[in-house]
């Protein structure tokens, strides 16, 4: 492991195995299960492709930014078939407003663009937060990386259960509700005002 510190940030970071992956610093990474590790002693990585990939690892950070490496004899920092992931920390990550401007404190996902995080919107696995700003179509800002699920819009706090146990849900948004017939209440109690369902 690497804790590395430059310019009043640090971030801890491990090396991972990536092959030809071809990452660079600021790539948002996910771990890789479609194929092996060739190194034994660690898992495989690429870069992020999907929204929201619940696999998100952390971001490639820089190479010869700090000290504490805890073998003097590892030379992984030196071989392209790894990348130095940051995993938790400050780090320089890509972004792209894809999913709208980026303002700090903003949590960050994975976007559609490989190796890219954009603003998260609704729950879902993050990669970590904003430090700053970002306007452009796509560049580098600072990241507080620290992998979580996350609800940026607040939707698990507007839920509440009654006292029999029941979830209560306030507002829901669908094409079509299937009730359970065998709910007593379901048919008898349900009624239709104009577009809406009502009790």
């Amino acid at each position: 492991f690497r804790f590395q510190s430059d310019a009043n940030t640090a971030d801890y970071s491990e090396f991972f195995y990536q092959g030809d992956a071809g990452a660079e610093s600021g790539d948002v990474m996910v771990i890789d299960n479609s194929l092996p590790s060739e190194a034994s002693d660690t898992g495989r990585v690429r870069k992020s492709s999907s929204p929201y990939d619940s696999k998100l690892l952390g971001v490639v950070t820089i190479h010869g930014k700090g000290t504490g490496y805890n073998n003097p004899d590892d030379t992984r920092q030196n071989d392209s078939n790894f990348a130095e992931v940051g995993l938790l920390g400050h780090v320089y990550t890509k972004v792209s407003t894809e999913n709208g401007p980026i303002t700090a404190g903003d949590y960050l996902t994975s976007s559609s663009t490989p190796g890219v995080a954009m603003k998260a919107t609704k729950p879902g696995p993050t990669v970590g937060k904003a430090l700053e700003e970002f306007t452009d179509d796509s560049g580098k800002i600072m990241v507080f990386v620290n992998v979580s699920y996350a609800d940026p819009g607040n939707f698990f706090a507007s839920l509440s259960f009654d006292e029999n146990g029941n979830l209560i849900i306030p507002k829901i948004k669908t094409g079509s509700l299937i009730l359970d017939s065998s709910l007593a209440t379901a048919p008898a109690q349900l009624s239709v005002s104009g577009d809406q369902l009502a009790l």
